[in-house]
């Protein structure tokens, strides 16, 4: 998977600019809605605290696959010349401990309005609502929109590309991920800048 560029796509790349005029849907039982109508707020919940466990080791588990293939490339990509396991090591020791204490918050949205699974896993099994929210309005709230990707090898390609971007970014031949610059991503003819992720106010 690559860009107009050629360039692998990292999660930048699904960084989502709806149309003013689209439609969002969120999926919610009637408690939920009435608490929406009654508050004028969307809830979003702990990313760390999902009702499904296994999403977090998930995606620690494409990380530890996308680490080993690119480990098994280093002798055939110049890019990744120098990169050692002790690389993913300092990564991981980098992200892992900020559970602790960073929560990212999250909600789910459907471009559907009448989807059987999300009625039946997510609106009281038809008896909830499907709520529309306009994407002008989505998009003036301080958060980051994403599309979500569900292709399990586009995943493991796009853990690759950031993780190899890293790399490039740490420029050491010993590959030390503590000097990696996270400040020198950017999303892609963003709107964002330099503010990307947005972080919740205050």
């Amino acid at each position: 998977m690559s860009d107009e560029t050629g360039e692998p796509r990292t999660v930048f790349n699904r960084v989502l600019r709806p149309d003013a005029d689209a439609v969002f849907y969120h999926y919610c039982s009637s408690a939920t809605f009435l608490s929406i109508l009654e508050s004028g707020r969307l809830r979003f919940g702990d990313a760390n605290m999902m009702n499904d466990g296994s999403e977090g080791r998930y995606g620690y588990r494409l990380f530890e696959q996308a680490a080993g293939t690119l480990l098994d490339d280093v002798d055939k990509k110049p890019m990744l010349k120098g990169l050692t396991s002790e690389f993913f090591d300092d990564i991981d020791n980098l992200i892992s401990p900020k559970q602790f204490f960073t929560h990212p918050v999250i909600a789910c949205f459907s471009k559907r309005s009448d989807v059987l699974s999300q009625w039946r896993a997510y609106a009281q099994n038809g008896e909830g609502w499907s709520v529309g929210f306009r994407g002008e309005k989505l998009d003036a709230m301080p958060i980051t929109l994403l599309d979500v990707l569900y292709d399990p090898e586009e995943q493991l390609k796009e853990v690759r590309a950031s993780l190899a971007a890293s790399k490039h970014s740490a420029g050491t031949a010993k590959g030390d991920a503590s000097s990696f610059n996270y400040g020198s991503w950017k999303v892609p003819k963003s709107k964002f800048g330099d503010d990307f992720p947005r972080r919740a106010r205050p």
